[in-house]
């Protein structure tokens, strides 16, 4: 059972910003992916708007220790995972990484915290070892969509062979906005030789 956090109205969130996007197989993240990404699935359990509920609550999760609110959609997607026609089961769980040092300042990777409770609740493993964060990347507001790519890509470093070939991932975020970041990922681990690849955040960022 989903243990909820006091500062956390997760009923308060569902009835505010909850998407189709599991029971939908052509869904609107599916949409905006379509033509960049060849994916098995993409889903985001709640929509982001600027000043919304989840604003406040991602902020919490990434800026005030509030690890918590992480453990908790990570839980309820897994629920989600279990119940939907349209996610396969995964090998393994890979979470975005951060860099080193922005870890340590945070103490956790959300996306981690994220990616392991949906472990505890699927039971397919979540590797960190496999996509890691070498490089800062300063700001990329002059960076064209080509560019932001480029840069991120980079940023990662890939240890393939500890992926079988034909693999299935599911590759999980926190908030999805440009895609940028999880595009790069994305080219990143296509390196292993006929992967298959899910998509999954927390939330799905609107203009």
């Amino acid at each position: 059972m989903i243990q909820y956090d006091q500062f956390f109205c997760l009923d308060c969130l569902w009835q505010t910003g909850a998407t189709d996007h599991f029971e939908v197989t052509y869904n609107e993240l599916m949409d905006r992916l379509a033509g960049r990404l060849e994916l098995q699935h993409a889903a985001a359990l709640f929509h982001f708007t600027k000043s919304g509920i989840f604003q406040h609550a991602i902020h919490a999760l990434k800026y005030e220790g509030k690890y918590s609110i992480g453990r908790i959609m990570g839980e309820l997607a897994g629920e989600m995972i279990l119940n939907s026609v349209n996610f396969n089961s995964p090998d393994c769980i890979i979470p975005i990484p951060i860099h080193r040092k922005r870890k340590r300042a945070r103490r956790y990777n959300q996306s981690a915290v994220f990616g392991k409770a949906i472990s505890n609740i699927i039971g397919a493993p979540m590797r960190e070892d496999i996509l890691v964060k070498d490089h800062h990347i300063s700001s990329q507001t002059t960076a064209s969509r080509t560019g932001r790519i480029q840069n991120v890509f980079d940023s990662f470093s890939l240890f393939a062979e500890k992926l079988s070939p034909g693999i299935s991932v599911l590759l999980v975020d926190d908030v999805i906005t440009t895609g940028a970041t999880l595009e790069a990922a994305y080219h990143k681990l296509r390196q292993i030789p006929d992967i298959q690849i899910q998509i999954l955040t927390m939330a799905m960022a609107h203009d």
